[in-house]
C-alpha cells in the first residue's frame, strides 16, 4: 500500500521532468527530442521489469552486491545533482559561465 504513494513521484516527478527539459533544452532539434523520449520509454520499460521481476532479482543476489548498487545509485543521483546546481548557477550568474568558457 506504502509502495506505489512513495514510489510515483521518484519515477514521474519534478526529477525527471527537469532532466528532460535540461536535455530537450540544450538542442532543440526533432531528432533529439525523438531521442530523449526514445531513452525515457527505454527506462519505463526496464523500471517496469524490475518491478515485475524484483524479487527473482532479489533472490539471485547477495546482499553485498545490493549494498553496492545502492551506494553507486547514491553517487549517480549526487553527481547529477551537483551538474544542475552547476547549470543553474552558471545560468543565473553569466560571468562564471564566460570565465568557464575563457578556461576551456
Amino acid at each position: 500500500m506504502a509502495v506505489t504513494p512513495l514510489g510515483t513521484p521518484i519515477l514521474a516527478g519534478p526529477g525527471t521532468i527537469t532532466t528532460a527539459l535540461s536535455l530537450v533544452g540544450k538542442k532543440t532539434g526533432i531528432l533529439n527530442i525523438v531521442i530523449v523520449i526514445s531513452i525515457f520509454a527505454l527506462i519505463c520499460f526496464l523500471t517496469y521489469m524490475c518491478f515485475i521481476y524484483g524479487e527473482s532479482i532479489e533472490k539471485r543476489l547477495k546482499p553485498s552486491h545490493i549494498g553496492i548498487m545502492t551506494r553507486l545509485m547514491g553517487l549517480i543521483l549526487a553527481v547529477v545533482a551537483v551538474q544542475m546546481v552547476i547549470e543553474g548557477i552558471g545560468g543565473a550568474i553569466p560571468i562564471i559561465t564566460a570565465k568557464a568558457q575563457i578556461k576551456a
